[in-house]
């Protein structure tokens, strides 16, 4: 190696760890994760600042020119961990007893999927996925839970998302978590990581559309440009590896996602509203972590600056082309890649605002506007414009539609709206349906009936 060891390399050194290994991958879809492409340039810890970056209103690609870039903020956008342990008895109980619910065709009984569990009211799904057999979801947690006595595979695998991780930090949602895990069962070791997707979001004056493909270098097999509506939306390299990158308009997705939050995060961190903001995203999966010694959640939060560098300076760069030189590592490094290597690691991963919650409610938009459909085509047949007026006289027609069928439905208007409404808060997370007046839930029904079963030697 003809370059200094990069902080993740020697600590893996420390550890008499191989530091690298090549791939040896073939196919598109397994992008080399190992062997590092030797770098002209090694990443810094601290922010970008404003030594040496002369502002220009416009920044060719061509590398002739200073750039303007400024870091807004760095984070964990997405996150798979897994515990490793064993479904508790009761848990099982209960949790096939829920599923069956789900299952079941009755409002009456598929509006009982839920599992309250600490600040959390999960639903649970009505089937599992692969290996897993449960399935629980809410606005933090993507939640699979193994069965009983399966020793093969974690006691649970979750996606945390992304606004919890945004807002509450890495650390404080896993703790809350572990937490909800160890309620379902018990947990024989520390978290495990099978994916994170480290971003940097930031504006430059830098016409990323007009990069030439030659000027990225990487061991990825696969380079992709992308366009919303003829508008340039950004690059993917190595997708579908088990290292690869995005580097992306994230105002332009944000007309898609919804996620307007995110303008609020970046005024509060200098950005002026109207510059387009860009996204660096680096997704590293379980393959590559494992080879870069990355195995447990506290190993992950303790190397963030070491896994960007390597991402960052070994597996790709942004260069300046040179070419009376074959040699792509001796090509110098672009200005807006030195700015990018430089994102500061060290500061916590989150951003202060309000408990995020964990419903899963519908937007505003969704309410108001698309909600508002059926009054609107009721009002329009019936010549009424006047919402005052229209509301009450759609409230009566509903009604009365209702009453007729309910012969047939054997729901009155009144019992058809609370059935639809706590289906939806089973959906949305937001509201415990109890069940029918004086009995026991089912799954609580099923854990007494084991008790029994067992109490009487069964």
């Amino acid at each position: 190696m003809d370059r200094p060891p990069t902080q993740l390399e020697a600590t893996m050194q420390n550890d008499n760890k191989t530091t690298y290994t090549a791939n040896g991958s073939s196919g598109a879809a397994a992008q080399p994760c190992g062997t590092p492409i030797r770098a002209s340039h090694t990443a810094s810890d601290g922010n970008l600042d404003e030594a040496g970056a002369v502002p220009s209103n416009t920044a060719p690609a061509n590398c002739t020119d200073d750039i303007n870039t400024q870091i807004l903020r760095v984070g964990i956008d997405s996150l798979y961990i897994s515990y490793p342990g064993d479904l508790s008895a009761e848990s099982a109980i209960r949790l096939e007893a829920l599923k069956r619910l789900a299952q079941s065709k009755e409002a009456q009984c598929s509006k009982l999927a839920q599992i309250p569990i600490g600040d959390h009211l999960f639903e649970v799904a009505d089937r599992g996925r692969s290996v897993y057999k449960y399935i629980l979801r809410d606005h933090w947690y993507s939640m699979q839970v193994s069965g009983p006595y399966t020793d093969q595979i974690p006691l649970a695998y979750v996606q945390l998302a992304s606004e919890a991780l945004t807002f509450e930090g890495p650390e404080s949602v896993e703790t809350d978590l572990r937490e909800v895990v160890s309620s379902l069962g018990l947990i024989s070791g520390g978290a495990r990581v099978s994916r994170v997707d480290l971003c940097v979001d930031f504006t430059t004056a830098t016409d990323i559309e007009s990069i030439p493909e030659k000027s990225w270098v990487t061991r990825a097999r696969t380079f992709n440009r992308y366009s919303v509506q003829r508008r340039f939306s950004g690059i993917t390299i190595g997708l579908g590896g088990d290292i690869s990158a995005r580097l992306y308009d994230k105002t332009l997705e944000l007309e898609k996602s919804h996620k307007d939050y995110f303008r609020e995060i970046w005024r509060d961190l200098g950005w002026d509203g109207e510059k387009k903001v860009w996204r660096l995203e680096f997704q590293l999966k379980r393959e590559c972590l494992k080879q870069l010694n990355i195995r447990t959640f506290e190993a992950l939060m303790g190397h963030l600056g070491a896994i960007w560098e390597y991402a960052s300076s070994d597996w790709l760069r942004l260069t300046c082309p040179d070419p009376s030189d074959n040699t792509q590592s001796r090509w110098p490094l672009h200005p807006l890649w030195a700015a990018l290597q430089k994102a500061d690691w060290g500061t916590e991963q989150h951003c202060q605002r309000q408990h995020t919650p964990t419903g899963r409610p519908p937007s505003d938009k969704s309410i108001f506007v698309n909600g508002l459909s059926g009054l609107t085509s009721f009002m329009a047949r019936e010549g009424l414009t006047d919402a005052y007026e229209g509301a009450p006289a759609f409230f009566r027609a509903a009604a009365a539609y209702h009453a007729g069928k309910e012969h047939y439905t054997g729901l009155s208007f009144e019992d058809y709206v609370e059935e639809k409404v706590q289906l939806k808060a089973k959906r949305y997370n937001s509201m415990q349906n109890p069940p029918p007046d004086g009995t026991l839930h089912p799954a609580d029904e099923a854990l007494a009936k084991e008790y029994r079963r067992r109490s009487n030697g069964e």
